[in-house]
């Protein structure tokens, strides 16, 4: 149940608007300093993908900045997608990051070193003695994404771009302030969006439709979503992952962290 209208759907390329219109009495510009400052030039990314076709959803800080992030803008075909999936509030389009046009762009790059190991299982699933995604024609290319560009959606907790997370958005182990409530639930307003696809994905997890993996914050997202943590540990397609330098789904990781077999059954449930 959508617990609020989409804050996201003010933003625009064409108009330069990358602030969300609930966010507009937040002076967002002075909020934090240094590497934490954020770029407010950028379009923001709170959610990429589709909750209601993403099989593995996976719960993050912020968006990150380098100055190559601005090649967004020579990009048409990330604007349309990216406007479709924001317009919509994460119900429309998918993981925009990974198609033809869009791939090579220092997200997409990011994106693919990831799911790396991933999609080169689902390489092999779907075209038996392919050695791995780079192996394979365009045209098989073309469907490992079509695949990847469903099945994956993120969320951050803050959703605009800084160089670093703040230190309110990592976590100090104070979460909850003396009222119980969490100390970085409310830095912005449209942060409760977020929280409401996240207890969309609860629900899909629950069914057995999805796995959720938890990166950063934990225990922010714990706290501003009560039901992923009551149901954190009870399910097996609910998953920690804290990642030993950058991000990379790999089978010994995800395995280590959660048990034999974790990354096998995220491959099976993305490449059925």
């Amino acid at each position: 149940m959508k617990i609020m209208d989409n804050p996201w759907s003010n933003i625009n390329f064409q108009d330069g608007v990358f602030i969300s219109k609930s966010d507009g009495g937040v002076n967002l510009k002075d909020l934090w300093k240094g590497d934490a400052q954020l770029h407010l030039d950028l379009p923001p990314e709170p959610f990429i993908g589709n909750i209601d076709t993403a099989k593995l959803i996976v719960l993050l800080g912020n968006p990150g900045f380098s100055e190559a992030d601005k090649d967004v803008f020579k990009c048409p075909v990330f604007h349309h997608e990216y406007e479709k999936c924001i317009h919509s509030g994460g119900y429309d389009g998918g993981f925009y990051y990974f198609t033809p046009e869009t791939v090579n762009l220092p997200g997409g790059v990011w994106a693919r070193r990831v799911y790396n190991q991933i999609m080169n299982a689902g390489s092999a699933k779907l075209f038996p003695g392919s050695a791995s995604f780079d192996a394979l024609k365009k045209g098989g290319q073309g469907k490992i994404l079509d695949v990847m560009y469903e099945s994956i959606m993120h969320i951050d907790f803050f959703p605009y771009h800084s160089k670093s997370s703040h230190n309110s958005i990592k976590g100090d182990g104070k979460c909850r302030d003396s009222r119980g409530s969490c100390r970085a639930g409310g830095i912005v307003p449209s942060q409760k969006w977020q929280f409401g696809l996240v207890g969309e994905a609860v629900k899909k997890v629950e069914r057995g439709e999805a796995f959720i993996v938890v990166i950063r914050p934990r225990e922010h997202w714990f706290c501003n979503v009560p039901s992923l943590g009551d149901k954190f540990g009870e399910m097996s397609n609910f998953i920690r992952y804290t990642p030993p330098q950058a991000i990379s789904f790999t089978k010994g990781s995800l395995d280590f962290q959660n048990g034999k077999g974790t990354f096998d059954s995220i491959v099976d449930k993305l490449f059925p």
